[in-house]
């Protein structure tokens, strides 16, 4: 009996700590999403949900849609779309806060490559090639002012040079 009790443990699949509340802010939210993308969000999104994410987030207040699509190269992301009140004006310092905030949680060894002004974009990558990415980027001038927040999982793995 306990052989199977055994087994069954080393078998179940490895559990996410709990998502955190949905007013969380953004940074716990993006430490949370890199370990999902490990598993390509599968406990995000299930086969009859279309694109959409059962992940629940607020920013600002208001609750935040997501969505997970998978690109023609297999590579899986979750994309949150957070609303930002002020109009356009407002968006440089939102991005600025947000990106702070994610940039402390970020592992260790992760690349950053930041690009302020008036489209400000900002990704982190786990290494040059394949791996996971964070990426906090601006709506585009014709859409209503937010900031597009993605979490990548590259179909390739992470390939770090040996040393």
């Amino acid at each position: 009996m306990r052989r199977l009790i055994l087994l069954a443990l080393v078998l179940a699949p490895i559990s996410l700590r709990a998502q955190p509340a949905p007013d969380a802010p953004v940074a716990a939210h993006v430490a949370h999403l890199l370990e999902s993308a490990r598993t390509g969000f599968r406990e995000l999104h299930g086969p009859s949900s279309g694109l959409a994410s059962s992940y629940a987030m607020r920013f600002g207040g208001a609750g935040v849609a997501s969505e997970v699509w998978v690109n023609l190269g297999w590579n899986v992301m979750h994309i949150t779309r957070l609303p930002v009140q002020g109009g356009r004006a407002a968006l440089p310092a939102a991005w600025a806060a947000v990106a702070d905030s994610i940039k402390a949680v970020m592992p260790p060894g992760w690349s950053e490559a930041r690009r302020p002004g008036d489209r400000p974009h900002v990704y982190w990558s786990e290494c040059a090639s394949g791996g996971r990415q964070v990426v906090l980027d601006t709506s585009l001038p014709f859409e209503a002012p937010a900031l597009i927040l993605i979490v990548y999982r590259f179909d390739a793995p992470c390939e770090r040079p040996t040393t």
